[in-house]
């Protein structure tokens, strides 16, 4: 199980600590709610307002209960005493030396900056490797400055790849780079 510490904004004498582990389907409610929450914030502005008013719920927790229970997915979760603060999901296609997908990574605002992603982030790369991926991509919207600086600081490098988004009806960059 990775550890991190991370100090609550606003509250410099308060640490507090989160635990990285694989999510099991008691959680997919609680995921529901992080991205939601994620995406409100994160996208406010850059998806239409219908888009990010209309996320469900419960059809965002059966999402998640997809994604857990699917046998060459994972789920991976920050949990401090507080619940869940971010999450990653990876997809692999099983075959040896094959690309791997980090589908998602998102964590609660009030935590960006404080190492939470990062260690997603090394997490699902590790995963991905145990796996056997030689090579991983993912999906970045054009217009999410921020994600693209942290991908690009971690070695990902956009390939030309574009599509829409349809979840977000926005354009969307493919980013990869080896996984070791």
């Amino acid at each position: 199980m990775w550890r991190g510490l991370w100090q609550q904004r606003g509250m410099p004498n308060t640490v507090r600590a989160w635990t990285l582990r694989k999510a099991r389907e008691a959680d997919a409610p609680k995921l529901a709610e992080l991205k939601i929450a994620t995406w409100k914030t994160v996208y406010k502005g850059v998806a239409p307002d219908e888009v990010l008013k209309a996320l469900d719920a419960k059809a965002e927790a059966e999402k998640f209960r997809k994604h857990i229970a699917a046998e060459r997915e994972n789920v991976l979760v920050a949990e401090s005493r507080d619940g869940l603060i971010g999450y990653a999901v990876t997809a692999f296609s099983g075959a040896e030396g094959a690309t791997g997908e980090l589908v998602s990574l998102y964590v609660l605002p009030a935590s960006i900056g404080a190492g939470v992603g990062q260690q997603l982030f090394d997490m699902a790369l590790t995963d991905l490797a145990e796996l056997g991926a030689g090579e991983a991509f993912l999906w970045v919207l054009e217009a999410n400055a921020r994600a693209r600086a942290f991908y690009e600081h971690h070695g990902f490098k956009d390939d030309g790849g574009r599509k829409e988004c349809e979840e977000l009806r926005k354009p969307a960059m493919r980013y990869r780079r080896r996984v070791e």
